[in-house]
């Protein structure tokens, strides 16, 4: 299952990533996330729910994509990529499928020995916190809020 969802930002490329990358402008109350690939992070979204988050991939002023995970449900990937068009930036974001390995945080199941105790699809395997056979729901976030901030903080960082 796939989430695609797209917004157009009148703003230069750089000044896109900057609003992107500052989550808590647009897509969490509290929390952070540094950019490196590997890093660990927990989110708290603006509903009060907590997600952990791993950092996949950071391309600078292009592409930014992490796993994360709501507490007892599957890892999830989201893509933001960022695409000059005429009128500004394009952001795409994409929160895709779950997790087929462990993405971070459990020794046990492969990941991570650092940071928040993150759970995956392999991880369910593995760990006796997820016993086989539970029926595991996939829980992808409402973008439409999130994006429509996104456009707010641009609009601020455009002023």
């Amino acid at each position: 299952m796939d989430v695609t969802r797209e917004i157009t930002l009148p703003l230069e490329p750089d000044d896109a990533w900057e609003a992107v990358t500052d989550l808590e402008r647009w897509l969490t109350d509290a929390g952070s996330l540094e950019l490196e690939p590997g890093a660990e992070g927990e989110l708290t979204l603006r509903d009060g729910e907590t997600r952990w988050a791993t950092v996949a991939a950071v391309r600078p002023g292009e592409h930014l994509s992490f796993w994360w995970h709501a507490p007892d449900a599957l890892a999830t990937l989201v893509e933001l990529d960022l695409v000059a068009v005429a009128d500004g930036t394009r952001v795409v974001v994409v929160e895709s499928g779950y997790a087929g390995q462990p993405v971070c945080g459990s020794p046990w199941a492969g990941g991570a020995s650092a940071g928040p105790r993150a759970r995956s699809a392999a991880a369910a395997t593995a760990s006796p916190s997820f016993p086989l056979g539970r029926a595991h729901v996939l829980t992808t976030l409402e973008w439409e809020p999130a994006l429509a901030r996104l456009r707010r903080a641009g609009d601020l960082v455009e002023a």
